[in-house]
């Protein structure tokens, strides 16, 4: 691979701007202190944003708390703000998403916050007491290795600067955080080997979503040379050295979807009124040392994707704060050019977050696999709106979650202990902490908590834990919930003050991490609150559970087309919004566990399921819920069907689609039988002409005589009177005369079962040739 090659693999991800993790915390390269700036930004990754943003680690350095465990299977609100805009004309953008776990300790390489702001030691790789992500060999082969040469630099000086620890964005080689590799971050997807795994890609360019899932490591093998100096396959064999394949992660390649709309000069909520967020399904990777990644990057239309190497210097497009002349003239008086605010390695930057360690674990033996489990964590730290920014203030993440009645939904959250925003401590409780609670409420508007007789959320159908607890009853429930499992708590004879360690109306003894467990809520909303950071007027915590049954919206049948001599192709997808119009969430994506096909021969007056041959006659007409087409064989020639699809989930099956017909191809006897009855209609239609002929010329000849006789016996002026009587009345605003009714031979109505009329009389108009009137 040349060179320029290799920088066209490269253009992806060249742009960022300030990202911050909210749920699960992201740390902004922070260890225990939760307010002021961040300790040391090279602790652990470039992240390039401000550092005020980020939060302190669970507990604290001294006592850490124990990490958050996230079930294998679950669904996790991944969730964050940016700053400088996406998803519309003012920028192009990227978020990726990426995880990486390595649990073992053994060569010292195990991911960990540490306990130190202290840098990772090159010459002291396994030093348990300072942060680590990445190991040690990425930045070793990262440094050696010869940068891509072929990628855009702009006007930056690159000279002397020729190894993967320099790119536009970061040219000093110097400047290394933890063992992340420069030109790795810069990038996306990366041409090298890479330990991270990746989640998904939202974008602005979904015309590239193939790029991204064809070239993630995921599904991807890579290469790096033996002597990690080389940085393509022809330099590595010209040095003497053998190109290695590495292979892919051997997971599902990364989603790829439209990236939300974002306004810029803004950390704040998507078009939707939420968060920015995605849904994370945990994938089967059991580790208790594992930690996310998030990249933000964003560039302007002056910086094309395939910009390479041969625009850098004085080639580029962008170059660091130039003069622009818009016509005015420079000479000098009224008359002057202007100065854009442009700086070359900004022009394109790569900003990201990353969390704190948590782990992957196994289901616990109550939960099947099949079923559905949700995370409901906090986010947010302590103090007013002022102090904790750009953090945010306390929330449960999700605030409101919509279920089924047979999800599972795994209550926890954790806090720091070192909070206090510069002498800025707003908030309750023992200073610097964070600690919630979780208790019922009527409904959002209420601020007392229901007494435990009246609860209902904690009368579930069922509930478990991870650490094997004895069952607890709907009572302790509501006690867990509600007091976080405090122990050693003062009477209120005592009378403590907030900042007594066994103040426990404060929540001042629970631990800063809580996991209460797994609940299964049987049908209906719930509505809770936080009792200590729900504090009307100065910051709200509470959440809505929504558990009722989400049925799909029937599916769209796209095609139902002939498939040679005896078949029927029929295709269909599911709509956009895939929740009917009574589920809570009509936005939400649901698991279709089947679709059933049917058909009928009838024009829909009676239905089987279609099968692929259709000679199966008691087929359900059931097919899997990845499927979007049927073939059904062995149809007679010619004929048309009709069918309709329906989808099924876990709460049960949409209605059937808007009815579809298709016919089957004709064969040489179908088109011949369809031609005799052709012709026969035909025929039928030609007997039956000189028939209606002889009806009307004796009408005809009835009027005439009519006439006649009118004529005869009382001259022009009384048949004139005759004739205005007897023509249809609407012509003079009044009822028309009734239309003459067909009667069957027997002399009743056609198709009639009422009493039978006098025999039947020619069918003539009556002009009242009976007599004189």
């Amino acid at each position: 691979m040349t060179r320029l090659a290799v920088a066209l693999l490269a253009g992806a991800l060249r742009a960022g701007a300030d990202i911050y993790a909210h749920n699960p915390r992201g740390s902004n390269n922070r260890l225990d202190r939760g307010n002021g700036d961040t300790e040391n930004p090279n602790r652990l990754f470039d992240s390039e944003n401000n550092n005020a943003g980020g939060y302190g680690m669970g507990g604290d350095a001294e006592a850490p708390a124990a990490p958050l465990r996230f079930i294998v299977g679950s669904e996790l609100s991944i969730e964050w703000t940016a700053q400088h805009s996406c998803g519309h004309g003012k920028a192009r953008c990227q978020f990726v998403l990426q995880y990486y776990c390595n649990d073992d300790p053994s060569k010292g390489m195990n991911v960990r916050d540490g306990t130190t702001p202290a840098r990772i030691d090159l010459a002291a790789p396994t030093d348990q007491t300072r942060g680590l992500h990445e190991p040690v060999q990425n930045y070793v082969k990262c440094a050696a290795r010869e940068r891509n040469m072929g990628l855009w630099t702009a006007d930056q000086d690159m000279a002397n600067r020729n190894r993967a620890t320099a790119t536009r964005q970061e040219n000093n080689p110097n400047n290394r955080y933890g063992f992340e590799c420069p030109e790795e971050r810069d990038y996306y997807p990366y041409w090298h080997p890479t330990v991270w795994k990746d989640i998904a890609v939202l974008t602005t360019n979904v015309s590239m979503c193939g790029y991204y899932k064809n070239e993630s490591q995921n599904v991807a093998a890579k290469h790096e040379c033996d002597d990690p100096q080389f940085n393509n396959e022809r330099a590595c064999f010209q040095g003497g050295s053998a190109w290695v394949e590495v292979p892919s992660h051997g997971v599902d390649p990364p989603q790829c979807l439209p990236a939300p709309y974002l306004r810029d000069n803004h950390l704040g909520n998507t078009l939707t009124g939420g968060a920015t967020m995605y849904n994370w399904t945990i994938p089967d990777d059991v580790s208790n040392a594992c930690v996310l990644r998030m990249r933000y990057n964003i560039s302007t239309a002056d910086v094309p994707w395939e910009l390479d190497s041969r625009y850098n210097n004085g080639n580029s497009p962008v170059k660091t704060n130039p003069r622009v002349d818009l016509g005015f003239g420079l000479t000098g008086g009224d008359d002057s050019q202007l100065e854009l605010a442009i700086n070359s390695d900004q022009h394109g930057r790569t900003f990201q977050d990353r969390t704190f360690r948590f782990e992957i674990v196994a289901r616990p033996a109550a939960v099947r696999a099949s079923a559905k489990v949700y995370n409901l964590n906090v986010r947010g730290k302590r103090g007013n709106i002022v102090q904790a920014y750009p953090s945010v203030e306390y929330d449960f993440a999700p605030s409101v979650l919509a279920v089924s009645p047979g999800a599972w939904i795994h209550f926890q959250w954790t806090g720091n202990d070192k909070t206090n925003n510069n002498g800025g401590n707003n908030g309750e409780g023992i200073d610097g902490t964070d600690r919630h609670n979780l208790v019922q409420i009527a409904d959002l508007g209420s601020h007392f908590p229901l007494h435990v007789s009246q609860t209902s959320m904690f009368d579930v159908h069922d509930e478990t834990t991870l650490d094997g607890a004895p069952a607890r009853t709907a009572a302790q429930l509501a006690k867990e919930f509600a007091l976080v499992r405090q122990t050693g708590c003062a009477s209120s004879a005592d009378a403590p003050s907030d900042q007594a360690a066994n103040n426990c109306e404060k929540l001042n003894a629970a631990a800063p991490t809580v996991d209460l467990g797994l609940l299964r809520l049987k049908q209906g909303t719930y509505h809770f609150m936080s009792t200590r950071n729900n504090n009307f007027s100065n910051r709200g915590q509470k959440g809505t559970i929504h558990v009722q049954p989400q049925l799909p919206l029937a599916p769209v049948i796209t095609s139902a087309s002939a498939v040679g001599r005896d078949g029927l192709r029929i295709a269909w997808t599911m709509p956009a919004a895939t929740l009917a119009s009574g589920a809570v969430d009509a936005s939400a994506p649901v698991q279709v566990r089947a679709f059933r096909v049917e058909m009928s021969e009838d024009g829909g007056l009676s239905w089987r399921g279609a099968a692929r041959n259709s000679s199966t006659n008691e087929s359900d007409g059931l097919v899997g819920g990845a499927d979007s087409a049927l073939v059904v064989t062995e149809l007679p020639a010619g004929l048309t069907f009709s069918f309709r699809v329906s989808a099924e989930t876990e709460d049960g099956w949409s209605d059937a689609s808007a009815l579809v017909a298709a016919m089957t191809a004709d064969s040489a006897d179908s088109k011949r039988y369809k031609a005799l009855l052709k012709q026969a209609a035909v025929d039928r239609q030609i007997e039956a002409y000189p028939m209606r002929l002889g009806i009307g010329l004796a009408v005809l000849l009835a009027v005439v005589a009519c006439v006649a006789h009118r004529w005869h016996h009382h001259g022009t002026l009384l048949f004139w009177r005759d004739w205005r009587r007897a023509r249809p009345r609407r012509l003079l605003g009044h009822e028309p005369i009734p239309d003459v009714k067909v009667v069957d031979a027997a002399g009743g109505p056609s198709g009639g079962d009422g009493p039978k009329p006098a025999p039947r009389r020619a069918l003539v108009p009556s002009c009242g040739c009976g007599g004189r009137s």
